[in-house]
Protein backbone atom coordinates (compact mmCIF):
# COMPACT_ATOMS: atom_id res chain seq x y z
CA UNK A 1 0.00 0.00 0.00
CA UNK A 2 1.24 3.90 -0.70
CA UNK A 3 0.54 6.58 1.94
CA UNK A 4 -0.91 9.63 -0.27
CA UNK A 5 -1.62 13.52 0.70
CA UNK A 6 -4.65 15.09 -0.45
CA UNK A 7 -4.35 12.72 -3.36
CA UNK A 8 -0.57 13.29 -3.93
CA UNK A 9 1.89 10.51 -3.27
CA UNK A 10 4.43 11.46 -0.39
CA UNK A 11 7.82 12.46 -1.14
CA UNK A 12 9.95 12.44 1.25
CA UNK A 13 9.28 11.80 5.37
CA UNK A 14 11.32 13.08 8.38
CA UNK A 15 11.13 12.00 11.97
CA UNK A 16 12.49 14.62 14.64
CA UNK A 17 14.05 16.26 11.60
CA UNK A 18 16.16 13.07 10.39
CA UNK A 19 14.53 12.02 6.94
CA UNK A 20 13.12 8.38 7.01
CA UNK A 21 14.35 6.17 4.24
CA UNK A 22 11.81 3.48 4.99
CA UNK A 23 8.21 3.12 6.50
CA UNK A 24 6.70 0.31 7.58
CA UNK A 25 2.58 -0.72 8.95
CA UNK A 26 3.41 -3.62 10.85
CA UNK A 27 5.44 -5.75 8.37
CA UNK A 28 3.76 -4.12 5.39
CA UNK A 29 6.36 -1.78 3.53
CA UNK A 30 4.08 1.75 3.29
CA UNK A 31 6.75 3.97 2.00
CA UNK A 32 10.06 3.44 0.34
CA UNK A 33 12.22 6.15 -0.03
CA UNK A 34 15.08 4.23 -1.63
CA UNK A 35 13.38 3.62 -4.87
CA UNK A 36 14.92 5.72 -7.90
CA UNK A 37 13.62 8.69 -10.17
CA UNK A 38 14.63 9.68 -13.09
CA UNK A 39 13.75 13.35 -14.67
CA UNK A 40 14.28 13.49 -18.49
CA UNK A 41 14.67 17.33 -19.76
CA UNK A 42 13.74 18.29 -22.89
CA UNK A 43 15.59 18.20 -25.89
CA UNK A 44 16.21 22.02 -27.99
CA UNK A 45 16.90 22.03 -31.37
CA UNK A 46 17.30 25.37 -33.27
CA UNK A 47 17.86 25.12 -37.28
CA UNK A 48 18.71 28.66 -39.43
CA UNK A 49 19.02 29.21 -43.30
CA UNK A 50 20.71 31.66 -44.87
CA UNK A 51 19.98 31.83 -48.95
CA UNK A 52 23.17 32.83 -51.01
CA UNK A 53 22.69 36.03 -52.20
CA UNK A 54 24.15 36.81 -55.87
CA UNK A 55 26.32 39.65 -56.15
CA UNK A 56 27.62 41.58 -58.90
CA UNK A 57 30.22 44.64 -59.41
CA UNK A 58 32.01 46.43 -56.86
CA UNK A 59 29.80 44.96 -53.38
CA UNK A 60 29.94 44.30 -49.37
CA UNK A 61 28.11 41.63 -47.97
CA UNK A 62 27.24 41.85 -44.52
CA UNK A 63 25.60 37.98 -44.01
CA UNK A 64 22.84 37.80 -41.78
CA UNK A 65 23.24 36.43 -37.89
CA UNK A 66 21.87 32.93 -36.53
CA UNK A 67 21.11 33.12 -32.63
CA UNK A 68 19.40 30.12 -30.59
CA UNK A 69 19.21 29.80 -27.07
CA UNK A 70 17.94 27.03 -24.88
CA UNK A 71 17.02 26.71 -20.88
CA UNK A 72 15.99 23.82 -18.86
CA UNK A 73 14.54 24.40 -15.66
CA UNK A 74 16.33 23.01 -13.31
CA UNK A 75 14.27 19.81 -11.30
CA UNK A 76 13.63 19.82 -7.85
CA UNK A 77 14.35 16.04 -6.44
CA UNK A 78 13.85 14.94 -3.06
CA UNK A 79 14.46 11.46 -1.70
CA UNK A 80 17.22 8.76 -3.74
CA UNK A 81 17.12 10.55 -6.73
CA UNK A 82 19.64 10.63 -9.88
CA UNK A 83 19.40 13.38 -11.93
CA UNK A 84 20.55 12.31 -15.68
CA UNK A 85 19.61 15.44 -17.40
CA UNK A 86 19.05 14.94 -21.65
CA UNK A 87 19.35 18.27 -22.11
CA UNK A 88 20.95 18.71 -25.27
CA UNK A 89 21.09 21.41 -27.55
CA UNK A 90 21.58 21.23 -30.80
CA UNK A 91 22.22 24.26 -32.95
CA UNK A 92 22.29 24.12 -37.05
CA UNK A 93 23.39 26.64 -39.15
CA UNK A 94 23.66 26.68 -42.70
CA UNK A 95 25.23 29.85 -45.15
CA UNK A 96 24.64 28.99 -48.73
CA UNK A 97 27.81 29.73 -50.74
CA UNK A 98 27.16 33.26 -52.84
CA UNK A 99 27.79 34.00 -56.18
CA UNK A 100 30.10 36.54 -56.75
CA UNK A 101 31.50 38.41 -59.83
CA UNK A 102 34.25 41.17 -60.12
CA UNK A 103 35.38 42.61 -57.33
CA UNK A 104 33.98 42.11 -54.30
CA UNK A 105 34.18 41.35 -50.72
CA UNK A 106 32.21 38.36 -48.43
CA UNK A 107 31.61 39.61 -45.00
CA UNK A 108 30.56 35.85 -43.56
CA UNK A 109 27.61 35.46 -41.18
CA UNK A 110 28.82 35.36 -37.43
CA UNK A 111 26.89 32.33 -35.62
CA UNK A 112 26.35 33.04 -31.89
CA UNK A 113 25.05 29.72 -29.91
CA UNK A 114 24.12 29.74 -25.95
CA UNK A 115 23.10 27.24 -23.84
CA UNK A 116 22.16 27.30 -20.22
CA UNK A 117 20.86 24.25 -18.19
CA UNK A 118 19.64 25.92 -14.42
CA UNK A 119 21.06 23.95 -11.69
CA UNK A 120 19.59 21.09 -10.33
CA UNK A 121 18.56 20.99 -6.67
CA UNK A 122 19.35 17.86 -4.91
CA UNK A 123 18.19 17.01 -1.20
CA UNK A 124 18.41 13.22 -0.01
CA UNK A 125 19.48 11.07 2.62
CA UNK A 126 22.13 9.34 0.21
CA UNK A 127 24.38 8.98 -1.99
CA UNK A 128 23.61 11.15 -5.21
CA UNK A 129 24.77 11.81 -9.04
CA UNK A 130 24.78 15.03 -10.79
CA UNK A 131 25.30 14.73 -14.74
CA UNK A 132 25.34 18.24 -16.00
CA UNK A 133 24.30 19.07 -19.74
CA UNK A 134 26.19 18.78 -22.49
CA UNK A 135 26.36 21.25 -25.33
CA UNK A 136 27.25 20.06 -29.24
CA UNK A 137 27.37 22.86 -31.51
CA UNK A 138 28.09 21.99 -35.32
CA UNK A 139 28.55 24.60 -38.15
CA UNK A 140 29.17 24.28 -42.34
CA UNK A 141 29.48 26.88 -44.23
CA UNK A 142 29.38 25.90 -47.90
CA UNK A 143 32.75 27.14 -49.78
CA UNK A 144 31.83 30.30 -51.98
CA UNK A 145 32.50 30.03 -55.38
CA UNK A 146 34.26 33.35 -56.85
CA UNK A 147 35.58 34.84 -60.47
CA UNK A 148 38.01 37.87 -60.66
CA UNK A 149 39.52 39.70 -57.71
CA UNK A 150 38.59 39.16 -54.34
CA UNK A 151 39.55 38.98 -50.95
CA UNK A 152 37.38 36.23 -48.51
CA UNK A 153 37.66 36.24 -44.69
CA UNK A 154 36.87 32.74 -43.61
CA UNK A 155 34.48 32.76 -40.51
CA UNK A 156 35.01 33.14 -36.82
CA UNK A 157 33.25 30.63 -35.03
CA UNK A 158 32.54 31.57 -31.04
CA UNK A 159 30.82 29.13 -28.55
CA UNK A 160 29.78 30.23 -25.45
CA UNK A 161 28.48 27.25 -22.82
CA UNK A 162 27.71 27.88 -19.20
CA UNK A 163 26.60 25.53 -16.37
CA UNK A 164 24.92 27.42 -13.59
CA UNK A 165 25.99 25.95 -9.96
CA UNK A 166 24.40 22.95 -9.13
CA UNK A 167 23.10 22.91 -5.27
CA UNK A 168 23.73 19.77 -3.10
CA UNK A 169 22.59 18.95 0.37
CA UNK A 170 23.67 15.31 1.56
CA UNK A 171 23.97 13.46 4.33
CA UNK A 172 26.38 11.06 2.35
CA UNK A 173 28.40 10.93 -0.22
CA UNK A 174 28.12 13.07 -3.41
CA UNK A 175 29.79 13.55 -7.01
CA UNK A 176 29.22 16.56 -9.22
CA UNK A 177 30.44 15.85 -13.15
CA UNK A 178 31.15 19.30 -14.60
CA UNK A 179 29.89 19.94 -17.96
CA UNK A 180 32.08 18.98 -21.04
CA UNK A 181 31.83 21.52 -23.87
CA UNK A 182 32.63 20.47 -27.08
CA UNK A 183 32.62 22.91 -30.22
CA UNK A 184 33.75 21.58 -33.80
CA UNK A 185 34.01 23.90 -36.18
CA UNK A 186 34.72 23.08 -40.24
CA UNK A 187 35.51 25.64 -42.65
CA UNK A 188 35.17 23.93 -46.38
CA UNK A 189 37.28 24.48 -48.99
CA UNK A 190 36.71 27.47 -50.91
CA UNK A 191 37.49 27.35 -54.63
CA UNK A 192 39.19 30.78 -55.75
CA UNK A 193 39.57 32.00 -59.12
CA UNK A 194 42.13 34.73 -60.08
CA UNK A 195 44.49 36.63 -57.55
CA UNK A 196 43.07 36.12 -54.29
CA UNK A 197 43.94 35.48 -50.61
CA UNK A 198 42.14 33.12 -48.18
CA UNK A 199 42.40 34.18 -44.10
CA UNK A 200 42.05 31.68 -42.31
CA UNK A 201 38.74 31.28 -39.88
CA UNK A 202 39.28 31.67 -36.29
CA UNK A 203 37.58 29.45 -34.11
CA UNK A 204 36.92 30.68 -30.44
CA UNK A 205 35.37 28.10 -27.56
CA UNK A 206 34.53 29.64 -23.70
CA UNK A 207 33.24 26.91 -21.41
CA UNK A 208 32.45 27.82 -17.64
CA UNK A 209 31.25 25.64 -14.69
CA UNK A 210 30.82 27.21 -11.74
CA UNK A 211 31.92 26.45 -8.50
CA UNK A 212 29.53 23.71 -6.98
CA UNK A 213 27.89 24.92 -3.10
CA UNK A 214 28.46 21.71 -1.76
CA UNK A 215 27.38 20.61 1.60
CA UNK A 216 28.73 17.25 3.30
CA UNK A 217 31.50 14.92 2.09
CA UNK A 218 31.62 15.24 -2.16
CA UNK A 219 33.85 14.73 -5.02
CA UNK A 220 33.88 17.63 -7.32
CA UNK A 221 35.81 16.45 -10.82
CA UNK A 222 37.08 19.20 -12.64
CA UNK A 223 35.41 20.70 -15.62
CA UNK A 224 36.74 19.83 -19.23
CA UNK A 225 36.75 21.95 -21.86
CA UNK A 226 37.16 21.04 -25.26
CA UNK A 227 37.64 22.96 -28.38
CA UNK A 228 38.58 21.79 -32.32
CA UNK A 229 39.06 23.58 -35.36
CA UNK A 230 39.48 22.38 -38.77
CA UNK A 231 40.68 24.49 -41.79
CA UNK A 232 40.90 22.63 -44.52
CA UNK A 233 43.69 23.61 -47.54
CA UNK A 234 42.04 26.02 -49.70
CA UNK A 235 42.10 25.04 -53.19
CA UNK A 236 43.61 28.45 -55.22
CA UNK A 237 43.12 28.57 -58.88
CA UNK A 238 44.54 30.99 -61.08
CA UNK A 239 42.77 32.18 -64.73
CA UNK A 240 45.65 30.58 -66.34
CA UNK A 241 45.44 32.48 -70.27
CA UNK A 242 45.91 30.13 -72.70
CA UNK A 243 46.70 30.81 -75.95
CA UNK A 244 44.23 29.62 -78.97
CA UNK A 245 44.52 29.95 -82.96
CA UNK A 246 42.86 28.62 -86.14
CA UNK A 247 44.25 28.52 -89.88
CA UNK A 248 42.26 28.34 -93.05
CA UNK A 249 41.82 24.52 -94.47
CA UNK A 250 41.68 25.36 -97.74
CA UNK A 251 41.65 28.46 -100.25
CA UNK A 252 39.12 31.15 -99.72
CA UNK A 253 37.77 32.83 -102.31
CA UNK A 254 35.84 36.15 -102.52
CA UNK A 255 34.73 39.08 -104.94
CA UNK A 256 32.65 41.87 -102.85
CA UNK A 257 32.67 45.19 -100.57
CA UNK A 258 31.26 43.72 -97.64
CA UNK A 259 33.51 41.97 -94.85
CA UNK A 260 32.66 38.26 -95.35
CA UNK A 261 33.98 35.98 -92.33
CA UNK A 262 36.69 33.93 -93.64
CA UNK A 263 35.90 30.15 -93.77
CA UNK A 264 36.93 27.00 -93.48
CA UNK A 265 38.66 27.63 -90.42
CA UNK A 266 39.62 25.52 -87.80
CA UNK A 267 41.40 25.09 -84.74
CA UNK A 268 45.33 24.93 -84.29
CA UNK A 269 46.38 21.47 -83.20
CA UNK A 270 49.49 23.05 -81.38
CA UNK A 271 47.29 25.53 -79.64
CA UNK A 272 45.44 22.22 -77.32
CA UNK A 273 42.84 24.89 -76.00
CA UNK A 274 41.89 26.29 -79.32
CA UNK A 275 37.80 25.78 -80.31
CA UNK A 276 36.03 26.42 -83.50
CA UNK A 277 32.55 26.92 -84.10
CA UNK A 278 31.26 28.06 -87.09
CA UNK A 279 34.58 29.54 -88.46
CA UNK A 280 34.69 31.40 -84.94
CA UNK A 281 37.21 30.77 -82.27
CA UNK A 282 35.64 30.61 -79.20
CA UNK A 283 37.32 32.28 -76.00
CA UNK A 284 37.91 29.73 -73.51
CA UNK A 285 39.13 32.58 -70.72
CA UNK A 286 37.56 35.89 -69.95
CA UNK A 287 40.05 39.20 -69.87
CA UNK A 288 41.54 41.26 -71.85
CA UNK A 289 43.55 40.26 -75.15
CA UNK A 290 44.53 40.85 -78.30
CA UNK A 291 44.13 39.55 -81.52
CA UNK A 292 46.93 39.05 -84.59
CA UNK A 293 46.46 37.55 -87.67
CA UNK A 294 48.48 36.86 -91.02
CA UNK A 295 47.02 36.55 -94.52
CA UNK A 296 48.36 35.60 -98.19
CA UNK A 297 47.20 36.69 -101.19
CA UNK A 298 47.43 35.30 -104.52
CA UNK A 299 46.65 36.22 -108.03
CA UNK A 300 46.03 39.65 -106.44
CA UNK A 301 44.52 41.74 -109.01
CA UNK A 302 45.97 45.10 -107.55
CA UNK A 303 42.57 46.03 -105.74
CA UNK A 304 43.06 47.09 -102.04
CA UNK A 305 42.10 44.22 -99.91
CA UNK A 306 41.17 44.35 -96.46
CA UNK A 307 41.36 42.52 -93.32
CA UNK A 308 39.61 42.97 -89.65
CA UNK A 309 38.59 41.20 -86.85
CA UNK A 310 35.37 40.82 -85.59
CA UNK A 311 34.20 39.41 -81.99
CA UNK A 312 30.27 38.53 -81.97
CA UNK A 313 29.18 40.24 -84.57
CA UNK A 314 31.03 43.21 -83.81
CA UNK A 315 33.77 45.27 -85.34
CA UNK A 316 36.85 45.35 -82.92
CA UNK A 317 39.53 46.51 -85.14
CA UNK A 318 39.17 49.08 -88.22
CA UNK A 319 41.49 46.79 -90.41
CA UNK A 320 44.39 46.22 -91.91
CA UNK A 321 45.07 46.53 -95.89
CA UNK A 322 46.91 46.32 -99.02
CA UNK A 323 46.96 49.03 -101.71
CA UNK A 324 47.69 48.74 -105.34
CA UNK A 325 50.44 46.12 -105.04
CA UNK A 326 52.17 44.36 -108.62
CA UNK A 327 49.49 43.01 -110.86
CA UNK A 328 49.32 39.38 -110.03
CA UNK A 329 51.54 39.19 -107.42
CA UNK A 330 51.34 37.38 -104.42
CA UNK A 331 51.12 39.49 -101.27
CA UNK A 332 50.90 39.29 -96.87
CA UNK A 333 48.61 41.20 -95.42
CA UNK A 334 49.21 41.01 -91.54
CA UNK A 335 47.52 43.16 -88.61
CA UNK A 336 46.94 43.24 -84.81
CA UNK A 337 44.10 45.19 -82.73
CA UNK A 338 44.30 46.50 -79.42
CA UNK A 339 43.25 45.20 -75.91
CA UNK A 340 39.69 44.37 -75.71
CA UNK A 341 38.17 42.17 -73.33
CA UNK A 342 36.15 39.23 -74.03
CA UNK A 343 33.85 37.12 -72.41
CA UNK A 344 33.78 33.18 -72.24
CA UNK A 345 32.07 31.58 -74.86
CA UNK A 346 32.66 34.76 -77.29
CA UNK A 347 33.58 34.34 -80.70
CA UNK A 348 36.25 35.93 -82.54
CA UNK A 349 36.75 35.83 -86.25
CA UNK A 350 38.51 37.34 -89.25
CA UNK A 351 37.02 39.22 -91.73
CA UNK A 352 37.86 39.81 -95.37
CA UNK A 353 36.84 42.86 -98.41
CA UNK A 354 37.46 44.26 -101.54
CA UNK A 355 37.88 47.87 -102.57
CA UNK A 356 35.82 47.09 -105.93
CA UNK A 357 33.95 44.14 -106.32
CA UNK A 358 35.15 43.57 -110.42
CA UNK A 359 37.94 40.71 -109.12
CA UNK A 360 38.36 37.64 -107.51
CA UNK A 361 40.61 37.77 -104.66
CA UNK A 362 42.11 34.29 -103.39
CA UNK A 363 43.15 33.59 -99.65
CA UNK A 364 45.74 30.63 -99.63
CA UNK A 365 45.64 28.05 -97.48
CA UNK A 366 47.35 27.11 -94.75
CA UNK A 367 49.41 30.58 -94.75
CA UNK A 368 46.27 32.12 -92.82
CA UNK A 369 46.29 32.17 -89.35
CA UNK A 370 44.42 34.16 -86.18
CA UNK A 371 45.87 34.12 -82.95
CA UNK A 372 44.77 35.57 -79.44
CA UNK A 373 47.34 36.79 -77.27
CA UNK A 374 46.92 38.27 -73.95
CA UNK A 375 46.69 42.15 -73.65
CA UNK A 376 49.63 42.79 -72.51
CA UNK A 377 51.69 40.54 -75.02
CA UNK A 378 52.81 43.32 -77.84
CA UNK A 379 53.54 43.03 -81.55
CA UNK A 380 56.52 44.66 -82.79
CA UNK A 381 56.38 45.34 -86.60
CA UNK A 382 59.46 47.37 -88.02
CA UNK A 383 58.46 49.25 -91.41
CA UNK A 384 60.98 51.10 -93.81
CA UNK A 385 60.41 54.59 -94.20
CA UNK A 386 62.90 55.41 -96.69
CA UNK A 387 64.34 52.92 -98.68
CA UNK A 388 67.84 50.31 -97.99
CA UNK A 389 69.71 50.10 -101.00
CA UNK A 390 72.96 47.97 -101.89
CA UNK A 391 71.75 44.73 -100.43
CA UNK A 392 73.95 41.69 -102.07
CA UNK A 393 74.51 38.75 -99.92
CA UNK A 394 72.33 37.90 -96.82
CA UNK A 395 71.87 41.59 -95.29
CA UNK A 396 70.27 42.57 -91.83
CA UNK A 397 66.65 44.34 -92.80
CA UNK A 398 67.06 47.71 -90.90
CA UNK A 399 63.45 49.32 -89.56
CA UNK A 400 63.39 52.83 -89.64
CA UNK A 401 60.85 52.59 -87.17
CA UNK A 402 59.53 50.63 -84.63
CA UNK A 403 56.33 50.46 -82.91
CA UNK A 404 56.30 52.32 -79.09
CA UNK A 405 57.50 49.51 -76.40
CA UNK A 406 59.32 47.24 -78.93
CA UNK A 407 63.03 45.78 -77.56
CA UNK A 408 65.52 45.98 -79.75
CA UNK A 409 69.43 44.10 -79.74
CA UNK A 410 71.12 45.39 -83.11
CA UNK A 411 68.70 44.90 -86.02
CA UNK A 412 66.77 42.03 -83.76
CA UNK A 413 63.24 42.95 -82.31
CA UNK A 414 63.61 40.96 -78.49
CA UNK A 415 60.67 38.99 -77.70
CA UNK A 416 58.74 39.92 -74.66
CA UNK A 417 56.92 37.10 -74.16
CA UNK A 418 57.00 33.06 -74.59
CA UNK A 419 54.37 31.87 -76.92
CA UNK A 420 53.77 28.20 -79.16
CA UNK A 421 53.18 29.38 -82.83
CA UNK A 422 54.10 32.42 -82.80
CA UNK A 423 53.43 34.94 -86.47
CA UNK A 424 55.95 36.45 -88.15
CA UNK A 425 56.03 37.90 -90.74
CA UNK A 426 57.72 39.63 -93.90
CA UNK A 427 55.96 41.68 -96.63
CA UNK A 428 58.62 43.80 -98.60
CA UNK A 429 57.93 45.80 -100.80
CA UNK A 430 61.81 45.68 -103.61
CA UNK A 431 63.31 46.72 -106.61
CA UNK A 432 65.38 44.60 -108.07
CA UNK A 433 66.29 43.30 -111.74
CA UNK A 434 67.35 40.33 -110.25
CA UNK A 435 65.96 37.18 -108.42
CA UNK A 436 65.59 37.90 -104.84
CA UNK A 437 65.06 35.78 -101.22
CA UNK A 438 63.83 36.54 -98.17
CA UNK A 439 64.02 34.72 -94.59
CA UNK A 440 63.32 35.20 -91.01
CA UNK A 441 66.00 34.08 -88.24
CA UNK A 442 65.34 33.27 -84.84
CA UNK A 443 68.41 33.57 -82.33
CA UNK A 444 70.37 33.26 -85.88
CA UNK A 445 68.78 30.09 -86.73
CA UNK A 446 66.83 30.13 -90.22
CA UNK A 447 63.36 28.53 -89.15
CA UNK A 448 61.67 27.82 -92.50
CA UNK A 449 59.84 31.11 -92.81
CA UNK A 450 60.83 32.19 -96.16
CA UNK A 451 60.39 33.62 -99.78
CA UNK A 452 61.45 34.41 -103.04
CA UNK A 453 60.35 36.49 -105.94
CA UNK A 454 61.17 36.89 -109.42
CA UNK A 455 62.95 39.74 -111.08
CA UNK A 456 61.06 42.83 -111.18
CA UNK A 457 58.42 41.23 -109.17
CA UNK A 458 58.56 44.15 -106.86
CA UNK A 459 56.76 42.30 -104.03
CA UNK A 460 59.07 39.53 -101.61
CA UNK A 461 57.31 38.06 -98.81
CA UNK A 462 57.52 35.27 -95.87
CA UNK A 463 55.11 34.26 -93.52
CA UNK A 464 54.58 31.63 -90.76
CA UNK A 465 54.95 30.55 -86.91
CA UNK A 466 57.48 29.68 -84.82
CA UNK A 467 58.10 28.56 -80.94
CA UNK A 468 59.11 31.71 -79.58
CA UNK A 469 60.67 32.03 -75.61
CA UNK A 470 60.60 35.11 -74.11
CA UNK A 471 64.28 36.79 -74.93
CA UNK A 472 64.29 35.15 -78.39
CA UNK A 473 65.66 37.39 -81.21
CA UNK A 474 63.81 37.49 -84.91
CA UNK A 475 65.74 38.93 -87.42
CA UNK A 476 64.64 39.53 -91.04
CA UNK A 477 67.17 39.11 -93.54
CA UNK A 478 67.40 39.52 -97.49
CA UNK A 479 69.59 38.81 -100.65
CA UNK A 480 70.08 38.91 -104.67
CA UNK A 481 70.20 35.25 -104.93
CA UNK A 482 72.08 36.03 -108.48
CA UNK A 483 75.72 36.83 -108.69
CA UNK A 484 75.37 40.16 -109.90
CA UNK A 485 73.75 43.73 -109.27
CA UNK A 486 71.63 44.48 -105.94
CA UNK A 487 68.46 44.72 -104.22
CA UNK A 488 66.49 47.33 -102.64
CA UNK A 489 63.62 47.32 -99.81
CA UNK A 490 61.75 50.03 -100.61
CA UNK A 491 59.29 52.34 -98.30
CA UNK A 492 56.55 50.57 -97.17
CA UNK A 493 58.15 47.43 -96.40
CA UNK A 494 57.03 46.00 -93.15
CA UNK A 495 57.91 42.93 -90.66
CA UNK A 496 58.46 41.07 -87.34
CA UNK A 497 56.27 40.42 -84.49
CA UNK A 498 52.32 40.29 -85.89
Amino acid sequence: MGLFNRGQSISGMWLDGNPAIQVFLGDVLVWDGTSPAFVNVPRALASALAVAPAVRADASIAAIRAFGSSSAIAPSLTAFATVDPETAVIVTAQASAPAVRADSIIMVESITVGAQALPAVAAQSSSATVEVSSVSVSLSVPAPTIAAHFTTTVPAIAVNASAQVPVITATGAAVVNSPVAAVNATARIPVVSGNSSVVAFDVTADATAKTPAITATSNVSPPKATATGLARVPVVQGINFQPQGMNLTSNFTFKTTTPVIVTPMAARAALPTSVVTANKLIMQNPGPVRAAWIARITTYSGDTVTGSIWNNGTLVSAGAAIANPPFNRGAIISGQTAGFTVAQGDGVELRVRAGQASFDQSLVAPDVQLNIYKADQPSAVGARTTNQTGITTWADLIPSSVPAGAVMSGNAFVAQFSHPEMLLAADLITSSPYAIAVRILVNGVDVGITGTAGANDGRLTAAGRANIVAGDLILVQAQRTGSVGTLGVNTGSTWGIV
